[in-house]
């Protein structure tokens, strides 16, 4: 059955090659034997072939199940983004992670989003920290933006200015030094709001200087400069 499946894949023909594999399959059960790996790695290609996403993902589960290796549960969790299934796309790459196979920074990036998008940012940020220490992940402004941005989330507004003020400083980035002035005035920081709003000013407000003199204004009210806060609105 597997020989004339594996024809009948070469062919194209992958209605015919899956019903070889599924007699193959039976023929086995019924006789107390284990199917063998490459049986399933077989009917994975001909159903993806055939554009059956949910049958690919049931032979990848097999597959990840039986011989668990990284290129399944990472095949797996793509099949499950493309139908549309994050949470068990992120399921599955969450136990990739955990068995220390997500090593590649865009690996770790993809992972990091998804907890965000599934609304667990502090998981996030902990793929982030550990990537970057590990150097798995670059430290670099970008990178240091979506730390801040999962700690905010996560409503870890301390670290969140830490990571959002690195990345700020590595980037030159006006915009990036509204962020920071917004959370400093959030947490009533005033003092660092103005120094992080007169920054970003310097740098040309980012297309948003409207917003970092509001910023601006308000922590100097905070302060109780009432003339410097005047000028700033």
């Amino acid at each position: 059955h597997i020989l004339l499946a594996q024809a009948r894949y070469q062919l194209g023909q992958y209605d015919a090659a899956l019903q070889g594999i599924g007699r193959a399959l039976a023929g086995a059960r019924s006789r107390g034997q284990q199917p063998r790996e490459n049986w399933y790695l077989l009917q994975r290609m001909a159903s993806f072939a055939k554009g059956d996403l949910a049958a690919t993902a049931a032979t990848l589960e097999v597959l990840a199940g039986r011989w668990p290796r990284k290129d399944y549960f990472v095949q797996l969790a793509g099949i499950f983004g493309e139908l549309g299934e994050p949470v068990r796309e992120l399921g599955t790459l969450e136990a990739a992670y955990r068995s220390g196979w997500l090593t590649a920074e865009r690996e770790l990036l993809n992972l990091a989003y998804l907890y965000i998008d599934n609304g667990t940012p502090m998981r996030a940020a902990h793929v982030l920290e550990r990537g970057m220490q590990q150097r798995q992940v670059e430290t670099n402004a970008r990178n240091l933006e979506l730390l801040g941005a999962a700690l905010r989330e996560a409503r870890e507004n301390g670290r969140a200015v830490e990571a959002l003020t690195r990345a700020a400083m590595l980037g030159s980035d006006a915009q990036a030094w509204l962020r920071v002035a917004s959370l400093e005035l959030e947490e009533n920081a005033n003092e660092e709001a103005v120094a992080a709003a007169h920054k970003a000013l310097d740098l040309g407000g980012g297309g948003r200087p409207d917003s970092v003199q509001i910023v601006l204004g308000v922590a100097l009210y905070n302060l109780g400069r009432y003339v410097d806060a005047r000028s700033a609105f």
